[in-house]
């Protein structure tokens, strides 16, 4: 940020070195304010950290909380979070030997959410970034099980994007805060 403060440095004789013999000196500390032109370019490198430190901690905060509630729905109805996640079961039953995966993959999440919960409230918003960076890999992958084995379509591109935005996400965060 760009200081308009000017400071004027008295000599111990009470006269400022510009000013001619004999005239007395502005004060100590001077106070110029900003020009009023409303046209006066703003830096956007400040303008764009601003925006993203505005936008993006609510933005991961919602991110973490999503993946708590899908963690606890994939514990309590695995059946349900299959469709969720794009490789429904077959059976309507809950006695699917894949409902224990559907589970990890649950838990997985709810503890993925956790974490970044738990880095947002202790400052670590690097972290957070960083994490949100390596997800795209997590993504990519449950993109590929997906379309390997047949999932619901549209649900594989579904995994690309969001791991994609968030690690698009995860970027600005680490940018942000160079």
């Amino acid at each position: 940020m760009n200081s308009y403060l000017a400071l004027h440095f008295v000599h111990s004789s009470g006269l400022c070195h510009t000013h001619p013999p004999n005239v007395r000196s502005p004060p100590l500390i001077s106070i110029a304010h900003p020009p009023a032109n409303p046209k006066l370019p703003l830096s956007n490198m400040a303008t764009w950290h601003s925006h993203l430190n505005r936008i993006l901690p609510p933005l991961s905060s919602i991110i973490g909380l999503l993946a708590v509630g899908g963690g606890i729905q994939s514990l309590l109805d695995p059946l349900a979070f299959s469709t969720t996640l794009g490789v429904p079961l077959s059976t309507t039953s809950n006695t699917s030997e894949a409902l224990p995966f559907i589970s990890f993959i649950g838990a997985r999440n709810l503890s993925s959410g956790i974490t970044v919960l738990a880095l947002l409230y202790t400052g670590q918003r690097k972290a957070v970034g960083t994490l949100f960076m390596c997800g795209i890999v997590t993504a990519m992958l449950d993109a590929w099980i997906c379309a390997k084995y047949g999932g619901t379509e549209g649900k594989a591109v579904g995994h690309a994007v969001m791991g994609m935005a968030f690690g698009a996400v995860g970027a600005g965060i680490f940018l942000s805060l160079r």
